[in-house]
Order: structure tokens, then C-alpha cells, then sequence
């Protein structure tokens, strides 16, 4: 509860500094940060990235679900990750484990774009986490498609990988 208390505390201060810049809070810049949470599963033994650490899921409409890093600091999202860790292994009924974090600009993500798929972040401001983001995708498309959607992500928008140790 206190780390989205203080989630709201510091989207209530970014939205001041977005206001005197003219800006929406929800406004997601081109040199913003944002860092999708690694879980088990999405990072090997060796340290290496799983393409399905990128994959958009139906549960989440079709999209991916990242945080706007730029705004809060880092033990924020860890703690937070943490929790969404403990709720994923009661849903499972297996062991989920936060690893670590995937960063990248929205600059590479948008710059990776491909006439056929569109990369973007927007805004989508929960209960419990004001700077979360989805990458989204239209529903309709084959797994193939999702599959490139992974593979673009890896390749072109390079993502820095954060293991926790």
C-alpha cells in the first residue's frame, strides 16, 4: 500500500512539472524511459532475454504492459514488481520470481517501427500505479504477427536488461 501511496505522490508532483511545461501528466515524451518488469520465464540462466518477455497478451487487451520509468525512482518499481510477483505465483499456484527490468526509450520503441507494425507507448494510469503504460496492438492478428512484434522489439529497440540480484 505505501508503495502506491508513494506511486501518487510523485505522479501528483510530475503532473505539476507537466503543467508548467504546458504538457498533459499523461503525456509519454519521445526521450522518456520506460522498462518493461522481467519475470521468471523471460530471462535465461545466462542472463539472456526470452522474446516472450515482449509478448502482447490477450488478459492485457493486446498489448504490453510497461512502466513510464522517467517520473518515480527505481526501488519504487522494484518493490512494486515484487508484488505483482507474489500475486502472479497465487494465481499460478507456481513460484513467480521478479528478475529484473528490460529499459528503453519510446524514441527506439517508435524508431523500430515497421510499416506493418506500429511501436508506441501510451498511458494507461491504474488504481494502484499512475506511471504504468501498455505498448498496444490491434487484436486480430495472427501469432505470427505477435511473434514479430518480439523479435523487432529485441532486435531493433535494443533493450537494457537490469537483472536484481
Amino acid at each position: 500500500m505505501r508503495c502506491s501511496i508513494e506511486l501518487w505522490l510523485r505522479f501528483a508532483l510530475h503532473t505539476l512539472h507537466s503543467l508548467v511545461r504546458f504538457r498533459l501528466p499523461t503525456y509519454i515524451a519521445p526521450d522518456d524511459v520506460i522498462a518493461r518488469e522481467l519475470y521468471s520465464g523471460h530471462v535465461s540462466s545466462s542472463g539472456r532475454l526470452s522474446p516472450g518477455a515482449f509478448k502482447p497478451v490477450p488478459a492485457n487487451g493486446f498489448s504490453i504492459s510497461v512502466n513510464r520509468w522517467t517520473p518515480a525512482r527505481d526501488k519504487l518499481f522494484i518493490e512494486f514488481g515484487h508484488r505483482a510477483a507474489a500475486r502472479r505465483t497465487a494465481r499460478r499456484g507456481t513460484t513467480v520470481t521478479l528478475k529484473g527490468f528490460a529499459y528503453f526509450t519510446v524514441e527506439a520503441l517508435r524508431d523500430a517501427s515497421t510499416p506493418e507494425i506500429v511501436l508506441n507507448a501510451e498511458s494507461d494510469i491504474t488504481r494502484t500505479n499512475p506511471f504504468h503504460a501498455n505498448i498496444p496492438f490491434p487484436s486480430d492478428r495472427e501469432e505470427d504477427y505477435y511473434l514479430e512484434v518480439q523479435t523487432l522489439i529485441l532486435e531493433k529497440v535494443q533493450p537494457i536488461t537490469c537483472l536484481l540480484r
